[in-house]
């Protein structure tokens, strides 16, 4: 695999992708790709470079984008000194080589495109003579504009140029990221003549499904989509977990919920977490999830202290500041609910604008024994009801400040299981001098107190940060500070 990139002023204007395969075509061309990821599109026709058809496509991204799009194949038979040219709507249609370059180029202008695939030609021609191989196929007549998965539907919408009536979607459909088997579905469909014909198609809690479309018998078209897959994330990649399974439940989504479909069960021997995220859409887009106000799950663990979630924003590069949660959890399986608000960034006060949600990420942080985590998942789903209580355990009344030493600034991390206001001081060790002290409005889960002692502390010195109230007394933390 190779890839090209040809950027200005940070801005991508066109790229070249090429694989090269082994008596096989590479399926994935930009089209199959990019309807995966909710493009539409828009147009296919025919163009000529040196004397050869190709087949281009125009593109509308999920941002509005325009790209056109040529894909074609050089492939190379044994005791043949020639480069064979292909360029063929259905990857099923190609014939075979022993060898095959597999070129996707694409731009945002058709011109542009066009040079590209001139120039491939000129340097392929360079190493061998090229030969087109005669495409009768020509572009489709019929075709997926595009095609999205939203909880339990598949939502597309059918270009059909011709007359024809007669149609039906054939789906390829795997139940869950585990799965080596798939069923087939067929969804009889009556195409608009010369129009846009919208489909939609319950596929229940499945994770995947390759889609063709079949018009008076004969495949016209096909593309690919999922639901965005379960996966687990580990501090080492030499640590395969003892087993990682995903299963369905059957639940369909209610009207006032998102389901994260299928339950997950995580065994792993790991020295500190392990973390199990769910995508939110197919080809890692974000999906707005702005009109819930509640996250919803049932959870077990054992070997872990406390579980943190992180709803990870599109908007937000920085990993450290994306927002979390963290909670006691427990080896009973049990029901959780946080409001959507109680999540925190450490990069702003504001609370959590759910509009661009990539990923939900749960990590189980090891309790320092044997770190033989078992940790199960099920019925995770985002809601609009707010007065369900999170179950809560005792609490850790250790606390965590870093960086340490520190300068002028530090944060001080902590648990509370309960809204309280807290008195957190800095005393010198030696004289017991308290040089700061400042309150504290805690709210139940992980709590992050940034502090600044730049006018209070002038030289280096060793410090006990003390938090609590009458009612709670952190334990205290021994810290130093560099001038």
């Amino acid at each position: 695999v190779q890839t090209f990139d040809y950027v200005v002023k940070n801005a991508t204007q066109s790229v070249t992708f090429l694989t090269r395969t082994y008596d096989n075509i590479y399926a994935h061309t930009k089209p199959v790709c990019d309807r995966l990821k909710e493009a539409k599109l828009l147009d296919v026709k025919q163009v000529s470079v040196q004397g050869m058809t190709f087949i281009q496509y125009k593109l509308q991204q999920n941002d509005g984008k325009i790209e056109y799009a040529i894909s074609f194949s050089a492939g190379v038979k044994q005791n043949e000194n020639k480069f064979n040219i292909q360029s063929i709507w259905l990857t099923r249609n190609y014939a075979i080589q022993d060898t095959m370059y597999n070129f996707q180029v694409w731009a945002v202008e058709p011109a542009m495109a066009k040079n590209m695939v001139g120039s491939i030609l000129t340097k392929l021609n360079t190493v061998l003579p090229v030969n087109q191989i005669v495409d009768s196929f020509g572009i489709p007549t019929t075709y997926i504009t595009d095609v999205t998965r939203t909880q339990n539907q598949l939502i597309m919408n059918v270009r059909n140029n011709t007359n024809a009536t007669n149609g039906a979607i054939s789906l390829t459909v795997r139940g869950n990221e585990n799965m080596t088997t798939t069923s087939p579905i067929s969804v009889p469909v009556t195409l608009i003549p010369n129009g846009v014909t919208p489909v939609t198609i319950d596929v229940k809690d499945s994770y995947e499904s390759d889609i063709s479309l079949i018009v008076d018998n004969t495949v016209k078209d096909m593309v690919y989509m999922n639901d965005g897959n379960w996966n687990y994330s580990v501090s080492k990649t030499s640590i395969v977990p003892n087993k990682f399974t995903i299963s369905n439940d059957g639940i369909m989504p209610a009207a006032d919920e998102f389901r994260l479909f299928r339950n997950v069960t995580i065994d792993v021997n790991v020295p500190d977490y392990v973390s199990i995220y769910k995508m939110m859409k197919a080809g890692g887009l974000s999906r707005s999830l702005s009109e819930f106000n509640q996250f919803k799950f049932k959870a077990a663990a054992t070997n872990t202290g406390k579980l943190t979630i992180v709803i990870q924003k599109a908007s937000i590069t920085n990993w450290s500041e994306q927002y979390t949660y963290t909670m006691p959890i427990s080896g009973d399986l049990k029901d959780y609910a946080v409001n959507l608000k109680d999540f925190r960034s450490t990069s702003t006060n504001d609370t959590l604008k759910a509009d661009d949600i990539v990923t939900v990420t749960f990590s189980f942080i090891g309790s320092g024994n044997n770190n033989h985590i078992v940790a199960s998942l099920a019925d995770v789903k985002f809601g609009k009801a707010t007065n369900t209580p999170v179950p809560v355990t005792t609490v850790s009344t250790n606390m965590t400040v870093y960086p340490n030493p520190a300068i002028d600034k530090f944060k001080v991390k902590f648990m509370s299981d309960k809204d309280a206001k807290l008195s957190l001081k800095l005393v010198e060790m030696g004289t017991g001098r308290v040089v700061f002290m400042k309150e504290v409005n805690a709210v139940i889960g992980e709590n992050i107190v940034p502090v600044e002692v730049t006018t209070y502390i002038n030289s280096d010195g060793h410090y006990v940060v003390l938090l609590g109230n009458e009612a709670i007394n952190y334990t205290p933390f021994k810290m130093a500070i560099r001038k």
